[in-house]
């Protein structure tokens, strides 16, 4: 099988991102990180019956950064150069944390 969005994947990359799935890692993430949609990661699992953790959702919403990070994020995130995907997978986080984050640090993006 591969994605539709680039090259094949790789048996070790399936089970790569399988293991980070049953971990209870986001799904949003890992798709970033192998480059791949969301409905594959969702398919592969789902065809190899590999279950998440109970409560990943709860758990996943509760994202804190050290005080390294935030001091790293008041820089990066009003840049409009740099993508907010690219500063989420920089912290492992999701987007959408990033983004709680980031407005809880009172920080905006420009217009």
């Amino acid at each position: 099988m591969s994605d539709q969005l680039g090259e094949p994947l790789t048996p070790q990359e399936i089970e790569a991102f399988l293991e980070r799935y049953a971990a209870g890692d986001p799904v949003a993430e890992i798709a970033a990180d192998f480059d791949v949609s969301i409905g594959t990661i969702v398919s592969y699992a789902s065809a190899r019956k590999v279950r998440r953790p109970k409560n990943t959702a709860r758990r996943s919403r509760h994202h804190t950064l050290t005080e390294e990070q935030l001091a790293e994020l008041r820089v990066a995130y009003p840049d409009p150069n740099r993508p907010v995907a690219e500063i989420a997978r920089s912290f492992g986080v999701t987007v959408g944390a990033l983004v709680r984050i980031a407005l809880a640090e009172g920080l905006r993006r420009p217009k």
